[in-house]
């Protein structure tokens, strides 16, 4: 091999590896993913909450997820609004840059619509996160009791 040859094989090989370094796209982690217990045995619903860490360059909206052990999930917060307090739903959860953002009990949350008996026996949820660019998380959320101050 020559020198011109060797060096141009040394400079392919250092931009492949920096290529492969890049941190211009989201690197999304689920935190401490939950879920709130049912409330009784013909209850419906139950609340899913963790946090979302976006350790990319760029941002991020959540815009939805489902879980096979309930008929559907949306996006929720809570408003008071004259003194009365009120579930709304929301498009999206953003997610900026470097930044968490965490879905919580009384704020931001999944909201489990039409859960199953295995739930109501209180096994783990697996939900699938998706993200307005289609990109699909996967959360495990065990049950546990709301505390007093959630």
């Amino acid at each position: 091999m020559t020198a011109g040859r060797a060096i141009v094989a040394l400079l392919v090989a250092q931009m492949l590896l920096l290529t492969g370094c890049s941190t211009s796209g989201p690197v999304i982690q689920i935190i401490d993913p939950w879920a709130s217990q049912p409330a009784g045995a013909k209850a419906k619903v139950i609340a899913g909450f963790m946090c979302i860490r976006n350790d990319g360059s760029s941002p991020i909206r959540v815009v939805g997820a489902s879980a096979k052990a309930v008929e559907r999930v949306v996006i929720h917060e809570i408003v008071h609004e004259q003194g009365i307090v009120r579930m709304k739903r929301v498009e999206g959860v953003d997610v900026a840059a470097n930044s968490t953002v965490c879905l919580e009990p009384e704020q931001v949350h999944f909201m489990l619509i039409g859960i199953n008996d295995t739930i109501r026996d209180g096994a783990d949820i697996r939900l699938e996160i998706v993200t307005a660019s289609g990109e699909k998380l996967q959360a495990v959320l065990p049950q546990r009791a709301l505390a007093a101050t959630d």
